[in-house]
């Protein structure tokens, strides 16, 4: 295996992870000049270090060689200044994504399902009558809540990853159709809830759709032009939580305390009560707008529920349509996304890849993808 790229890929590996060269170095058996030699590509490491380092880094050793592929066409930015951790969180999904992705493009070449599709022109159209397009393009009302985001853009013939970035301040990237896209890759961490999640993939969509001169190699990991965020935003909030439904149900629940109608609602459109809110103040539903319909939602869950709701007004970022911490959340079975797993199963089924390819695909061990197979062959499908 060519060498050239292990002292990188390590001393990414070792930011991810906090690690020092002194502290690598001594658990290893290395000297720190050794060890700084391997990382500025001075000198190649032996058989035997590099077992000590995947072990010493918890990765499989193919991991240390890995080539970076560039994106071109990437949008992956953060209105926030990122730590010297948290910026190797972030080279690491974009030493991710790109193989994901060649991934799914040969997957769809075995199986015969080469994505034709092209996105949705909505050139002239502002971002809220964008997302009512996009709802038509679906053949969804515009009182319809969007049972399956992921379904959506799938139709829309976009690729989809819930992926784990390792960190909590950076939500989601797009790509456009120069690096194998349109795609979107979404935050998986565990610390983020779903109602961020699914806001994510919508604000994603509302970028691809509305920005896409935007996109250009990803060298600069924050600074977003904040007009395309408060773009993304709005049309998100539209495509998910539509005024005339939004109308609608704030009827169907008048019987309920304010509190209540907004946890109700939110919970049918799958959104956050921030998203409620929001829409609240943008379709004059409720007196009050913007931060004071926070501070009425936080006292009135407090007097109703007899305990504070937490992160439920942040001054400094203006008005946010998703919570840090969400009152009755959302569960994993609300978002799902399993595509490119179809595709894999499918590939394994028709002969087109082995088992250990398809366990290397879903980055399982041996022995967990023949579980996932035993389970397979008794769902009843073919």
């Amino acid at each position: 295996m060519n060498s050239a790229h292990v002292g990188k890929n390590v001393r990414r590996l070792m930011k991810l992870k906090g690690k020092t060269i002194t502290e690598m170095a001594g658990a290893i058996g290395l000297s720190s000049v050794a060890l700084s030699n391997i990382l500025a590509a001075k000198s190649a490491p032996k058989s035997g270090t590099l077992i000590k380092l995947s072990a010493y880094l918890h990765v499989p050793i193919d991991s240390l060689f890995i080539a970076p592929v560039a994106l071109h066409s990437v949008r992956f930015r953060s209105l926030h200044l990122l730590s010297a951790r948290e910026k190797a969180a972030r080279e690491q999904v974009l030493v991710d994504v790109p193989h994901w992705l060649m991934n799914y493009q040969e997957l769809e070449r075995l199986l015969g399902r080469s994505n034709g599709h092209s996105l949705p022109d909505v050139a002239g159209l502002n971002e809220r009558e964008a997302a009512h397009r996009i709802r038509e393009i679906a053949n969804m009302n515009d009182e319809e809540p969007i049972s399956d985001v992921v379904e959506l853009v799938s139709l829309l013939g976009i690729k989809i990853r819930l992926h784990d970035f390792g960190m909590r301040r950076l939500f989601g990237l797009s790509i456009g159709s120069t690096d194998g896209g349109p795609a979107v890759v979404v935050n998986d961490n565990a610390e983020l809830s779903i109602e961020r999640k699914i806001f994510t993939i919508a604000h994603e969509l509302g970028h691809l759709l509305l920005h896409h001169d935007s996109y250009d190699e990803a060298a600069v990991p924050y600074g977003e032009d904040e007009s395309e965020e408060i773009q993304a935003n709005a049309f998100a909030g539209e495509l998910l939580l539509p005024s005339a439904g939004l109308k609608k149900q704030w009827e169907n629940y008048k019987g309920l305390s304010f509190v209540d109608r907004v946890l109700a609602i939110k919970h049918v459109y799958k959104v956050s009560y921030k998203t409620v809110l929001y829409g609240m103040g943008r379709d004059g539903l409720c007196k009050g707008e913007g931060a004071q319909l926070y501070m009425n939602f936080a006292q009135g869950y407090k007097d109703c529920y007899g305990h504070d709701l937490k992160n439920h007004f942040e001054p400094s970022e203006g008005m946010q349509l998703v919570a840090g911490v969400d009152p009755e959340p959302l569960q994993r079975w609300d978002l799902l996304s399993t595509e490119y797993e179809g595709l894999v199963r499918d590939a394994f089924k028709q002969g087109h890849i082995s088992l250990t390819k398809a366990a290397e695909l879903l980055s399982l061990d041996v022995a967990a993808m023949r579980k996932l197979q035993a389970s397979w062959e008794c769902d009843g499908d073919a």
